[in-house]
């Protein structure tokens, strides 16, 4: 089986599969900042892509989709001061 340098770095960490699990989850927490976490936490959580604008338009384009943060709530509608509702023209309502 050809193994590549990483492999074998990592079945080496142990070999107990939970063990070596733990070994490099460590490994690379020593490595990472805790704010970093953080962040990519929710960045998973929210399906977005973690990297920065260029970053995540590469990806957007190789997706097809978004892969960033969205607008909150729904559209807005084009002609917002105009409801036909509230008009009393259309209201129908007696003379008095």
């Amino acid at each position: 089986m050809n193994l590549t340098p990483f492999f074998t770095v990592y079945e080496d960490l142990s070999t107990d599969p939970g063990t070596r699990q733990r070994n490099y989850r460590a490994m690379v927490m020593a490595t990472v900042n805790p704010q970093d976490v953080e962040s990519i936490r929710r960045h998973l959580q929210r399906q977005h892509a973690y990297g920065g604008d260029r970053f995540r338009q590469a990806i957007e384009a190789q997706l097809g989709r978004t892969a960033g943060p969205q607008k909150i709530g729904r559209p807005r509608k084009e002609n917002r001061g105009q409801s036909r509702l509230l008009e009393p023209t259309n209201l129908n309502l007696p003379d008095l």
